[in-house]
């Protein structure tokens, strides 16, 4: 029998936006902004912060469940037009601020010492996945919409996806940080972004049984626990997509010649004392997005570069390669070789901490660029969803133009945590 405790309060400045609560030995957090999609706020994650701190040491919590309000979505990313709006104003640094203290949260939730519980219907993308695919218990619903869409307004997978995208099966990651296209639930599961899959309509008796839960559970026995009582309303589903197309996504993005870590070498400490990885010989191909054709790249060029992809694309039948291949072309082609090195860094990086670190420092060079002011215009502003890109293609797109993105300068993030 579950007994409500009542909530706990309204912690931070996000009062509102975030409601805790108790119920039985649950912790439940509420993200509460449903008309944007439970978009998430500085507000929010300066509310979510000390409460999770507070969850993790109180004896009377078995478990922490989170949850999105209203039936659209679990949470859609960070409020990206907020972000935009204070670059555009030239408060950078302002807006840098976000993920300052959202990157650490997400750090928080991979390594939660209780069950961290992540229900994630309906729409979950950017932030929403870094606030849900950290956790040790992940639940999908027939609802779940989940991406990372960055590159096509301008920016760039982050919330440490990079390290997810990274070790997804084989390279699914890569498809999933160019295209940006949607995941069903089963393809979550199978890109190891998601767990189990209940029924929107039982989530609520979910909830409830982990409610029941004895209080007192800890370590190995209180996930044990959580685990078979989300069991008890697991379902199938269904045959993933991704897991059906994955001989494809193998050949056409792991790179000619074997992909991109065999011909990686680290090179030293980069930004915030993380490995730096220097591709090898051709890493720049030719061609262009948007207009790339099969004579724009050779065959045997052995690089591992979008440019690559395409080429690769361009030779693959069926609806499957046709979308991916027309997907990546009006995405920013800035923004896709950020995403391929980043994913790739990914694979040969010490941890999560030093993705979001990647990340973080990628992100606040994007805020002196164009092409997330134009994404953002194009995708929320105007909503006319023809962004205009600068540079326009690939083939403008040089070593030394990508470098000074992974440039520090600033603070790291995780000054107790060395790489």
């Amino acid at each position: 029998m579950v007994e409500s405790v009542g909530q706990v309060g309204q912690v931070g400045q996000g009062a509102g936006e975030v409601i805790f609560e108790r119920l039985g030995s649950a912790a439940i957090i509420r993200l509460n902004r449903p008309k944007a999609l439970n978009s998430l706020t500085l507000d929010m994650v300066r509310a979510i912060r000390p409460a999770m701190a507070d969850y993790a040491s109180d004896p009377s919590v078995t478990s922490v469940v989170i949850t999105g309000e209203g039936e659209r979505g679990f949470c859609a990313g960070g409020d990206i037009r907020a972000i935009h709006d204070l670059g555009k104003r030239g408060e950078g640094e302002a807006a840098a601020q976000f993920w300052r203290e959202e990157f650490p949260l997400n750090y928080t939730i991979s390594h939660y010492p209780k069950p961290y519980v992540a229900l994630m219907d309906g729409i979950v993308m950017g932030g929403g996945v870094g606030i849900s695919a950290h956790g040790r218990h992940r639940v999908v619903t027939e609802r779940t919409r989940l991406a990372m869409p960055e590159t096509g307004i301008g920016y760039v997978p982050d919330v440490g996806v990079t390290w997810l995208l990274g070790r997804a099966p084989g390279e699914t990651g890569t498809w999933m940080a160019l295209t940006g296209l949607e995941l069903d639930a089963a393809d979550a599961i199978h890109a190891g972004f998601a767990d189990h899959c209940v029924p929107c309509g039982r989530l609520a008796d979910l909830v409830a049984a982990l409610a029941d839960l004895p209080v007192g559970l800890a370590g190995d026995e209180a996930h044990a626990a959580v685990e078979g009582a989300i069991s008890r309303f697991s379902v199938s589903a269904g045959d993933s997509r991704l897991a059906g197309e994955r001989d494809l996504i193998d050949r056409v993005f792991a790179g000619n010649g074997g992909g991109w870590q065999a011909r990686t070498r680290h090179v030293g400490a980069g930004v915030g004392g993380a490995g730096h990885v220097e591709n090898g010989p051709g890493a720049n191909g030719n061609g262009a997005n948007g207009n790339i054709g099969a004579g724009d790249v050779g065959a045997g060029d052995g690089s591992d570069t979008v440019e690559h992809i395409l080429f690769m694309l361009d030779g693959e039948a069926g609806e499957f390669a046709k979308m991916t291949r027309e997907t990546i072309r009006r995405r920013s082609p800035t923004s896709l070789k950020l995403a391929l090195k980043m994913v790739r860094m990914a694979r040969v990086s010490s941890g999560l901490v030093e993705c979001l670190e990647r990340e973080f420092t990628v992100g606040r060079h994007i805020l002196r660029h164009g092409d997330f002011y134009e994404g953002v215009r194009a995708a929320i502003v105007d909503k006319d969803r023809n962004p205009k890109w600068s540079p326009p293609t690939l083939a403008d797109i040089r070593d030394a133009d990508l470098d000074r993105y992974f440039a520090g300068g600033h603070e790291v993030l995780f000054p107790d945590h060395r790489l």
